[in-house]
């Protein structure tokens, strides 16, 4: 990382936020050791977007977390990639699928709903725009609302893939954890 990570933040709030990473993950996440520990007003930020994914998005959590993934994927946010594989799996969502995603367009392991879905964000991420026959196809297998919800799932991870990637944030091993039976992340995901 390129910003020692803060072990003992001065803001209450942020001391209450490492708490309850500690008692969900079995860490405390380095975004906010690194970034929400030296910026605490951006703390109400960080949580109501958080909520929002988990609580106020309606897309299918499975949906959701292949864009967030494919996302952190294509823009090489190793942090991004560790939490969104790990919430994946907890959703059901299989090893090889995930290994799968950057081949979605090919893969029989998509459906053309998670496709359309899946070529819009990966337009959007690596060219900044989408083709009219992209958005059509996304017009084809989801409404206008869940159109919104997937391009707000984009942004947002944009925006964390944005703030991990220039400090150098790397995983945080949840995958690892996954695999151990006693860990907290193991016991969040069963």
């Amino acid at each position: 990382m390129r910003l020692a990570p803060v072990e003992q933040p001065a803001a209450k709030a942020v001391q209450d936020a490492y708490s309850q990473s500690l008692e969900r993950y079995g860490l405390v996440i380095s975004p906010l050791k690194t970034v929400t520990a030296r910026v605490p007003a951006s703390l109400p930020l960080s949580e109501a977007i958080v909520a929002y994914l988990y609580s106020g998005c309606t897309l299918d959590p499975s949906l959701r977390l292949l864009v967030q993934l494919l996302v952190a994927r294509l823009n090489h946010c190793d942090f991004c990639i560790d939490i969104a594989s790990a919430s994946a799996v907890t959703t059901g969502i299989t090893a090889e699928k995930l290994a799968a995603i950057e081949t979605f367009a090919t893969s029989p392991l998509f459906d053309e709903k998670e496709r359309s879905a899946l070529a819009y964000v990966s337009h959007a991420t690596r060219h900044k725009a989408v083709p009219d026959a992209v958005f059509e196809s996304l017009q084809a297998h989801h409404d206008d609302t869940a159109i919104a919800e997937i391009t707000l799932v984009l942004a947002i991870e944009h925006y964390f893939n944005m703030i991990n990637i220039p400090l150098g944030i790397e995983a945080d091993g949840f995958c690892a954890m996954l695999a151990t039976p006693q860990s907290p992340a193991r016991a969040a995901a069963d």
